[in-house]
């Protein structure tokens, strides 16, 4: 978007503007920004499902050319027939809730989904992850997979039996304090350690309990991004660059910041671009400047500017479609309406919902 707030200029300097800087004004912004309102805004919330998605989390699919997402790096989010999927160092997930309030998400392993003996097959894994943590709320559970060693203590898993071979669960750590513990990771094929939440192990049977927990899922809590804080404690929002890397700061009034949203307060004679020209109209109108002498020139000058002030509205709905700015351009610059003064913040927009929740719960 024009970031017409950072233009500024000395009072003095704007009495003998010239000609070609009009022009070159009110095409920018006509061209640059008039198309905002019909774009869907980087930072606007989305459904997938019943799921609802906003900041942090973002959709794969709204990502814009240039590689920009409004939120965090990791937080990329698939919606694949109206299930959102997300993806992880060591596996994909089904997302089945976001808590906005706790600051949480529940995830479901795919490979498990609709199984009537679900066998973990990854470790559930938050390297290179560091906005996540594990819930309070979760139990990692250890899995021993294909073992021909059977301690006759402890029962095996009946659905997994395969020839002499069985298969045993453990609330992870618990096998490390018997006697067996060495010989379960020498002599099982696989052990996987995968994660529920507590109170879906009932009475803690994990035997008769583990198949229906891993259905439901694990929670995640998440952790305001190191990269973000500045930008998000100034009432921004984190935007990240999926192919530089980089981030940057989007304000409530659709300005781009490096890290911030805080102005810089100037005691200066300067003022912002936009205020000047539409003071200017409002004190008469007539904005001849050096090189504009002729009364078909300004109405040209003034039709531009007053269309080029509509497309510079704080607020992207404001803002007239293509269709309607060439309408302006070729109508009666005598029937042009006025916009509202440009503002240089928004109101602090309110919060839609703090929860979203899917068909998976």
């Amino acid at each position: 978007m024009f970031d017409y707030h950072h233009i500024v200029h000395n009072k003095t300097e704007y009495q003998a503007m010239p000609k070609p800087f009009y022009f070159l004004f009110a095409l920018s912004i006509i061209l640059v920004t008039c198309h905002a309102n019909t774009s869907t805004s980087p930072c606007a919330p989305s459904n997938c499902g019943n799921l609802f998605i906003s900041y942090p989390f973002w959709m794969q699919s709204n990502t814009s050319t240039d590689g920009e997402v409004c939120g965090y790096s990791d937080f990329g989010l698939e919606c694949y027939e109206n299930k959102a999927i997300m993806t992880m160092p060591s596996n994909r997930y089904y997302v089945t809730d976001i808590n906005y309030n706790d600051s949480s998400i529940t995830l479901v392993d795919i490979d498990v989904v609709d199984q009537p003996c679900p066998r973990a097959r990854h470790n559930v894994s938050l390297q290179n992850l560091p906005s996540f943590s594990l819930s309070q709320l979760d139990l990692p559970l250890s899995f021993y997979f294909n073992c021909s060693f059977q301690p006759s203590s402890v029962q095996q898993i009946e659905c997994m039996t395969s020839g002499r071979n069985q298969s045993y669960v453990f609330t992870s750590g618990d096998e490390d304090d018997s006697a067996y513990g060495g010989d379960l990771r020498r002599q099982c094929q696989d052990h996987v350690v995968a994660i529920v939440k507590q109170d879906e192990i009932e009475n803690g049977d994990l035997l008769n309990g583990f198949g229906g927990a891993m259905q439901k899922g694990f929670v995640l809590d998440w952790n305001r991004a190191g990269n973000c804080a500045e930008c998000e404690q100034s009432g921004g929002n984190c935007r990240f660059n999926t192919t530089s890397k980089q981030s940057s700061c989007i304000c409530n009034d659709d300005r781009i910041g490096s890290k911030t949203c805080k102005k810089e307060v100037s005691h200066t004679r300067e003022m912002y671009f936009p205020d000047w020209i539409y003071n200017r109209l409002e004190q008469g109108g007539d904005l001849r400047t050096g090189g504009v002498t002729g009364t078909e020139e300004n109405e040209i000058v003034r039709r531009m500017t007053v269309v080029g002030l509509w497309c510079v509205q704080t607020f992207p709905k404001d803002r007239p479609t293509m269709t309607r700015v060439i309408d302006m351009l070729e109508g009666n610059v005598n029937s042009l309406e006025m916009p509202p003064k440009p503002v240089l913040s928004s109101p602090t927009r309110s919060v839609q919902s703090t929860t979203g929740s899917s068909q998976f719960g």
